[in-house]
């Protein structure tokens, strides 16, 4: 996001003119004109650059993938009692992942030095589209904007926030191999390609 500021010189020029013819009155023409030039210039141009990645909040450590893991429910009647269904940042499952945050830097090119701006206000977002017959997947709660104060390469991070809730549809629970098989299945369409999208704007 580049912030711009419009420069304009200002020209004035004004004819004073009269006429006479005999003795009559002289006359003054009564119009004036200015011509204004206006011209675009980058005084200061803050952008986010491009290293923005995601975070375990847990442990910091960076997310390059996240997955959904779906172990038994934690107590189901008839079922030996697992952990349910959660994120993980490994296919595993070994690594939990409820709260991340996003961080990367600013991006400052000074020209002219016309105008200089103390802080930038970083809004931050996600999203996903994922839907499926056997998991309930919530929605994101953002975090709050933070306001920046501006430096090449001065941090920008987001608050911790939830990734979505997820739960089993209790009537989809398997109770056989059969059933279980059928899940896998279903999951593997239903979840072909799922992205989760994380983003961070410079607002104002």
């Amino acid at each position: 996001m580049k912030l711009r500021n419009k420069i304009a010189a200002i020209t004035a020029a004004a004819m004073l003119a009269f006429t006479g013819v005999g003795f009559a009155a002289w006359t003054f023409t009564q119009e004036r004109a200015a011509e204004v030039a206006v011209t675009d210039r980058v005084s200061v141009g803050i952008e986010l650059n491009d290293n923005f990645k995601l975070y375990n909040a847990d442990d910091d450590a960076e997310i390059s993938n996240l997955y959904i893991i779906c172990d038994a429910p934690a107590s189901e009647s008839g079922i030996l009692a697992g952990e349910g269904v959660y994120w993980a940042s490994d296919a595993a499952g070994a690594t939990k992942v409820d709260d991340v945050y996003l961080k990367g830097t600013l991006k400052k090119v000074e020209e002219d030095n016309i105008l200089d701006k103390a802080s930038v206000t970083v809004t931050f977002g996600a999203t996903h589209s994922m839907t499926s017959t056997y998991i309930t997947i919530g929605a994101f709660t953002a975090p709050a904007n933070v306001d920046v104060t501006v430096a090449n390469n001065a941090d920008v991070q987001s608050a911790d926030f939830n990734l979505p809730t997820l739960a089993y549809v209790a009537a989809k629970i398997p109770h056989s191999v059969d059933e279980l098989t059928a899940m896998n299945t279903a999951l593997a369409t239903e979840l072909s390609g799922a992205k989760v999208s994380f983003t961070a704007q410079i607002i104002a």
